[in-house]
C-alpha cells in the first residue's frame, strides 16, 4: 500500500507545476495549488511551512525524476566519457521538459531560498551523480586527476547559467534555443576532464 503523504505531495506537485510554469511563483496561489490538486489549505500546510518551501521540494522532486530518468538510460551505456555525454543530453531534457526551472529567476528571494535549502553533498544532488561520474572517469584513466566534486559542481555552475541563467537574466537565447551555444558548451566541458 502506498503512502498517503506521498500520494499528497504528488497531488500537489501535479497540479502546482502547470500552475508556476504559467502564472509565475508570485501569481500563483497556496488556494490555486489546492484547488487544483482537490487537498485543503490544513493539508498544504501539514507537508510544508509555505509555498517557497513547497517550491523548494517540488524541484527537488523534479530533480529526483532527472536522477531516475538518468539512472534508466545508463543500463547501455559505456565508459565515463559516454556516460558524462548521456549527463549532459539528460539535462538539456531536463529542462526544455520542466520549464519550472525558468521561475527560479522570477525573484531574488526564491533564488536565495532555493540556494540556502538546496545540499550539494546531497544523495539526490545532480551534481552528486555527476561527481559519480566524473570519479569514475578519473578512476579509469579517461578523464585527467582531478578533485570529482569540485569539477562536477564547476559543470554544474556551467550548465545551469548556458541552460537558465543567460535566458532568464539577461534575455539572451541560452542552449536550449542556441544548438551552437550547447554544442560549444558540451565540447569545453568534455575537453576540460578528457586525459590528454
Amino acid at each position: 500500500m502506498s503512502n498517503p503523504d506521498t500520494e499528497k505531495r504528488h497531488r500537489l506537485f501535479a497540479a502546482a507545476k502547470p500552475l508556476f510554469e504559467r502564472y509565475g511563483f508570485r501569481k500563483t496561489t497556496i488556494e490555486e495549488i489546492c484547488t487544483e490538486a482537490g487537498v485543503s489549505k490544513r493539508t498544504f500546510y501539514e507537508e510544508f511551512s509555505d509555498k517557497a518551501d513547497f517550491f523548494h521540494e517540488l524541484l527537488h522532486h523534479r530533480s529526483r525524476r532527472f536522477r531516475d530518468d538518468f539512472a534508466a538510460a545508463l543500463s547501455g551505456a559505456g565508459g565515463a566519457r559516454e556516460k558524462v555525454e548521456l549527463f549532459l543530453e539528460t539535462y538539456a531534457d531536463l529542462i526544455r521538459e520542466e520549464p519550472i526551472y525558468r521561475t527560479i529567476f522570477e525573484t531574488p528571494e526564491l533564488m536565495t531560498i532555493c540556494a540556502k535549502k538546496d545540499s550539494w553533498q546531497s544523495e539526490q544532488s545532480i551534481v552528486r551523480i555527476l561527481g559519480d561520474l566524473i570519479q569514475e572517469g578519473v578512476d579509469a584513466g579517461e578523464f585527467r586527476p582531478m578533485d570529482a566534486r569540485i569539477a562536477a559542481w564547476l559543470v554544474g555552475i556551467m550548465l545551469d547559467d548556458v541552460y537558465l541563467v543567460l535566458p532568464e537574466l539577461f534575455k539572451l537565447p541560452g542552449a536550449l534555443e542556441d544548438s551552437k551555444l550547447a554544442g560549444e558548451a558540451r565540447s569545453f566541458i568534455l575537453s576540460g576532464l578528457l586525459a590528454r
